[in-house]
Formats: C-alpha cells, sequence, structure tokens
C-alpha cells in the first residue's frame, strides 16, 4: 500500500486468505470516527477476503482550513495489522 509517498508491505509467514485472489486492499466494512485536538480521526481497517480478514490499520487525520472552510487531510497513517 502506498500513502502519502510512503509503502507498506504486509509480510505474513502465512497467506491470511488463501482461497481468494484480490490485488487491493477493501475498505468501509469498519470506520471510526473520532475527534482529537480539534482535528477528525478517521481509522478505517484494510481488509482482504469475503469473510474479511483485516491485514492493514489506515488512521486519516484531517486538519479544518480555515481559508477554504474545509476539511484537508493533513496526515495518513498505515500499519500493518500482526496476526
Amino acid at each position: 500500500m502506498k500513502a502519502q509517498g510512503k509503502e507498506s508491505t504486509f509480510d505474513y509467514d502465512f497467506d491470511p486468505a488463501p482461497d481468494i485472489k484480490q490485488a487491493q486492499l477493501a475498505f468501509g466494512g469498519v470506520v471510526i470516527y473520532t475527534v482529537e485536538n480539534q482535528k477528525i480521526m478517521l481509522n478505517i481497517p484494510g481488509s482482504i477476503g469475503i469473510s474479511p480478514i483485516y491485514v492493514a490499520d489506515v488512521r486519516i487525520t484531517y486538519q479544518f482550513n480555515r481559508t477554504n472552510n474545509e476539511f484537508l487531510v493533513e496526515q495518513i497513517d498505515v500499519k500493518p495489522i500482526e496476526k
């Protein structure tokens, strides 16, 4: 996975979904919004398979831009979920 120019790889000593041929992560099964220090934090795990099997945690930080009167992505952090 590549986010903000940083590439993250997910290496397991087993195949987390041996019967699934999926080239991209899926998102949306779990969506959690929180507010910290006047910033919106979005946590969305990336999954593979139908069950699904979650393999990555993605945390997106939004900061309010007063000039444009909108929230903009400030940072994206990606961490593999260890099994």
